[in-house]
């Protein structure tokens, strides 16, 4: 199907080269966002179409993973599924949600089958709109090619009616609008459908990997965990439970990540509190307070608990605790068994240069040994300014695939 074009009808795209008799087509259904969420229990949402995509996406993000990730095949929890596609909001960013249908006569929508989803999140505001795709990776390559194509051009409608609605009511829109997607080395055809349609690859992220079920140097967890938190405290810095209830915990947690990361590709520099809280608390993602391990520099006072032990610490006005560094683990056994991702790495610029995130790092693999994980993994930007692969290669973390961010400016001037 090299060259072929589409000619967008309505909700319904065909193919110009397509045989009158036997047209190929795919619809468009954008999905409903006030439905009850149902939980992992066969309790289904009234609408037909949001049903279907529950049920698509399990399918469809099972054998993405199984084709890119190299994860065994296990699709989502159906609870899962309906809560990732109503997500909770996001202060300033808009979700949309779109159901890829084609025709199939065992369907039950009268459009067809669910072939693909995607999600366009926009942050008008801040000119900055991403793209997520969910679609079968085996899929034979004409539909593939039919289905990415539209999907990507409906994305590209979408922002611009966003925008226009925005405009002509007043509200705030930085230009150039830029739509970016991420597309993993081993999906090559997406990466020559990005390329065709004059996205450029602009940045590579690199996962990593570390086995967790040997010793390290024959220490125990608790060993190595002691070890650390003595190196971190002669630095003049406190490993200490963080509190994800206490809100003098997470306005220092967050002011030292948006601090640490200034310097980091892609940064958000207004992003608020309230986006960031659902960013690392929120639903469905595996967090759990004791899996972050953080360094203060004005720590935490522990409560004089009843009988004279200590338990928890005490609240604090929210200016009055600060975060040196910290690494942010979580458990993602639910997608697989024994497995722990670490989402965010960071120590700020005053603390640099000492070692800190290498032991804050160390601490946190013990912290994860210690409770059974089998192995953890991790992303990091190949061009890291801090150098952040080193300190990953030195804590035997061991490359296995990458991915690449394609942007285009959809909206306005282009710009360097």
């Amino acid at each position: 199907m090299a060259g072929t074009t589409t000619t967008a009808v309505g909700h319904i795209v065909t193919l110009d080269d397509t045989p009158a008799d036997q047209p190929l087509s795919v619809e468009f259904i954008t999905l409903p966002t006030n439905e009850t969420l149902p939980s992992d229990d066969p309790q289904q949402p009234e609408n037909d179409a949001f049903a279907a995509a529950v049920d698509a996406l399990r399918v469809l993000f099972g054998a993405d993973r199984v084709a890119l990730y190299g994860d065994p095949e296990m699709p989502m929890a159906a609870g899962a599924a309906a809560r990732e596609l109503k997500p909770p909001p996001v202060p300033g960013q808009r979700d949309i949600f779109v159901a890829v249908t084609m025709p199939a006569a065992d369907s039950v929508l009268s459009s067809g089958r669910i072939v693909a989803i995607f999600q366009v999140q926009m942050n008008l505001r801040l000119g900055d709109v991403r793209m997520r795709l969910f679609i079968d990776p085996r899929e034979e390559t004409e539909v593939y090619s039919i289905v990415t194509r539209a999907s990507i051009d409906r994305a590209e409608s979408l922002i611009a009616a966003a925008v226009a609605e925005d405009q002509a009511s007043g509200t705030a829109v930085t230009l150039p609008v830029k739509l970016g997607l991420w597309v993993y080395d081993r999906a090559t055809a997406l990466a020559d459908v990005m390329r065709d349609k004059g996205y450029e690859d602009i940045r590579q992220y690199i996962a990593m990997q570390k086995d967790l079920t040997g010793s390290e140097g024959g220490e125990t967890p608790s060993t190595e965990l002691q070890e650390e938190s003595a190196n971190i405290e002669s630095q003049g810095l406190t490993l200490a439970p963080y509190n994800g209830e206490d809100s003098s915990h997470t306005h220092a947690l967050f002011s030292a990540q948006q601090e640490a990361f200034r310097d980091h590709y892609g940064h958000l520099e207004d992003k608020t509190f309230d986006a960031w809280l659902v960013d690392v608390q929120g639903p469905d993602q595996g967090y759990h307070q004791d899996l972050f391990s953080v360094a203060w520099s004005i720590p935490p006072i522990p409560d004089a608990a009843p009988g004279g032990s200590e338990s928890g610490s005490a609240p604090k006005p929210e200016s009055a605790l600060a975060v040196a560094g910290g690494v942010l683990a979580y458990d993602y056994s639910h997608l697989i068994p024994g497995k722990a991702f670490i989402y965010l790495v960071f120590v700020t610029r005053p603390h640099r240069k000492r070692g800190l995130a290498s032991a804050l790092l160390r601490a946190s693999l013990a912290k994860l040994r210690e409770r059974g994980f089998r192995f953890v993994t991790l992303s990091v930007d190949s061009d890291s300014t801090t150098q952040a692969d080193r300190i990953y290669l030195n804590c035997g973390f061991k490359p296995y695939r990458s991915r690449h961010l394609w942007k285009k400016t959809v909206i306005g001037p282009a710009t360097d």
